[in-house]
């Protein structure tokens, strides 16, 4: 077996997949590097070898690519890679030590490569079918490069996003001449250049995931350098382990190529691969990465263990990883599968009572771990486990005990929620959201000035909810002052106008405080229209005729509000109501009347040519006639 090191050790991603960078051929052993490495607490840095050589603690230096002028890279056989300073940017070259000469790497498509572009479809990199390729340019250096007898070969970042990016391909310096030209095959002009090999007569390119056409299905091309001739090598048709290369290298007859899905050696000689697996498993108190000879589909289940054993910080691997795989295994496996719900799947993952002493001990910890274990806990609805959550409440509240309140209210115990009312912090956060719809079902009056404020900042819809759930008057009397967005307005003026059974009757607090706030939501143009026509509804089911003026001075900027004014005054006035709405007294109809007749003569006076208004106005006027028909008024606007 090949032991690996766990690079990102809290990404999913790398519990699948470990990220290796670097592929350093030696007599006695090929190593496997990544771009980072752990060191466990023994002081042991783990990385992989192919012959299992025990771990050094000083690793060999990797070629690198400058980062800023004047400094050298050598390539090797007197000539060192170089950044170059040519106007605002520098560009790479090769410095020959002999003579001090600079050789730009100024890759150019020459003018018949140019013409074998022109008959791609742009729609295949993600372009458009009517992109002109053969103008496109060349994309820039990815960083890796390979040393040959004569040349010096460097690979191209290709791929397209979003209509950015260049065409890939290769640049290739000839040491003798000094010559700089660009080497491509179709499958590179969207493929990022991730290792370059020369072995024998061939240049051994890898590749990976980039941009749009057929991102990550290029895998391994082989070109010959006698013949400048293509071959690809896929998952699909032959033994690699994956099309997504991270790095290769050559090893005499032996090319190692590094992939998402493991290792592969390709015998250059007969064709024929060995083929190693990824496979998760524990080295001490190290989570590492195993190669299994042959090829093997992920261990989902494993996966997830281990996401779950690094999130709680378990220091017990080993007990953990057996009690994990003697419970339901599959809650694992689905860790792997979605990011959406990665928290509720590792809850309910680790809701199971086998796990009770690990999440116990997580407890001890904050953030991330106190807030699975007691999230977990809670699911469990153990009333025996009320006084270990008890004991995890902390007045200093770190972060995660949030958690801990709110499995203590799931298992009927009112400490949590007390806790959560006396360390709620307004501005967001989960625990707040816990915190309203515990409210809610304890129906706490004490808790109706916290949700006045969450009523206007969020979650404001639980907010609402939690004052509607606790229902005395002065918690109606706090929504109808604190309401400040439109889908909380809606259902406000909704539950006056249709008043849930549970709603006491408005008291005149309530009903000053409504009336006040849909007297200015209804002539707020901030607002949606089906808004403000409900509260101009409710400005007429409160009687409230002082209003009337104000909505009616308001209706006079769009076709909408024409229509809206129309609609509140019929309503004022009871025209269309058999019978008349209880506050539309005849006193309240005269004046809401002789309101409208006014509005309506005035509008008529200033009527331009546009037609906006005449619609609206013949209404209105028809709904005089009604007036006059129903209630026996004789006065009409004149015109």
């Amino acid at each position: 077996m090949i032991a690996l090191l766990l690079v990102a050790a809290q990404a999913l991603d790398s519990l699948r997949t470990p990220l290796l960078r670097r592929i350093d051929v030696e007599k006695r052993a090929v190593w496997f590097l990544p771009d980072r490495y752990r060191v466990d607490s023994a002081g042991t840095a783990y990385v992989g070898t192919w012959q299992r050589t025990p771990p050094v603690g000083r690793l060999p230096a990797p070629p690198s690519w400058p980062t800023r002028t004047g400094e050298r890279v050598p390539l090797g056989l007197g000539i060192d890679l170089v950044l170059v300073p040519v106007g605002n940017a520098t560009v790479p070259g090769v410095l020959s030590a002999s003579d001090n000469r600079i050789s730009l790497l100024r890759p150019e498509f020459r003018p018949e490569d140019r013409r074998r572009l022109q008959p791609l479809d742009g729609q295949w990199l993600g372009l458009g079918r009517h992109a002109a390729i053969d103008t496109l340019p060349l994309a820039g250096f990815s960083g890796v490069w390979a040393q040959g007898d004569t040349d010096v070969w460097f690979g191209l970042n290709g791929g397209f996003s979003g209509g950015l990016g260049g065409l890939g391909g290769l640049v290739r310096f000839n040491r003798k001449t000094g010559r700089v030209e660009s080497v491509w095959t179709d499958e590179l002009l969207q493929a990022p250049v991730t290792g370059l090999a020369v072995s024998d007569d061939a240049l051994w390119v890898g590749t990976t995931k980039g941009g749009y056409g057929q991102p990550g299905r290029v895998g391994l091309l082989r070109y010959d350098l006698k013949t400048s001739t293509w071959r690809r090598y896929t998952a699909e048709n032959s033994a690699l382990p994956g099309n997504l290369i991270s790095v290769i290298a050559a090893d005499g007859d032996r090319l190692w190529v590094a992939t998402e899905n493991g290792i592969g050696a390709l015998d250059t000689r007969t064709s024929a691969w060995t083929v190693w697996s990824f496979a998760l498993g524990l080295d001490g108190d190290t989570v590492v990465h195993e190669l299994v000879e042959g090829r093997r589909p992920p261990d989902d289940v494993r996966a997830g263990i281990f996401a779950l054993m690094l999130r709680l910080q378990v220091t017990a691997r080993e007990p953990f990883l057996r009690a994990c795989l003697g419970v339901a295994t599959d809650r694992f496996a689905a860790l792997t599968r979605s990011e959406d719900r990665a928290d509720t799947l590792a809850i309910a993952a680790l809701a199971q009572p086998p796990l009770v002493p690990f999440l116990v001990t997580a407890l001890g910890r904050t953030g991330e771990p106190r807030y699975l274990a007691a999230s977990a806990l809670g699911r469990l609805r153990d009333p025996q486990l009320i006084p270990t959550l008890r004991a995890a409440l902390d007045s200093s509240a770190p972060a995660g005990t949030g958690a801990v309140a709110t499995a203590l209210g799931l298992l009927g115990d009112s400490a949590g929620y007390r806790w959560m009312r006396s360390h709620l912090y307004v501005g967001g956060g989960w625990n707040v959201l816990e915190f309203v719809r515990a409210a809610a079902r304890l129906r706490d009056r004490g808790s109706i000035s916290q949700l006045a404020t969450l009523l206007r900042i969020g979650p404001r819809g639980d907010a609402y909810a939690a004052l509607a759930a606790i229902g005395t008057p002065e918690a109606w009397r706090t929504i109808a002052k604190e309401v400040a967005y439109p889908a909380e307005k809606r259902r406000l003026f909704e539950d006056f106008l249709h008043p849930p059974p549970a709603m006491p009757v408005p008291d005149s607090a309530f009903r000053a405080a409504l009336g006040a706030n849909a007297t200015v939501i209804a002539t707020n143009s901030d607002d949606p229209i089906d808004v403000r026509q409900l509260a101009a509804e409710v400005v007429v089911r409160l009687g409230r005729m002082d209003a009337a003026s104000r909505l009616l001075g308001y209706y006079r900027r769009s076709q909408d509000d024409y229509r809206l004014g129309n609609e509140i005054l019929i309503r004022l006035t009871g025209i269309d109501a058999v019978p008349a709405p209880p506050a539309a007294d005849s006193t309240q109809r005269e004046r809401a009347y002789v309101f409208w007749s006014q509005w309506l003569r005035a509008q008529w006076h200033t009527k331009t040519a546009a037609g906006m208004r005449a619609v609206p106005l013949q209404q209105g006027d028809a709904a005089l006639e009604r007036w006059r028909q129903k209630w026996g008024h004789a006065d009409r606007p004149t015109r």
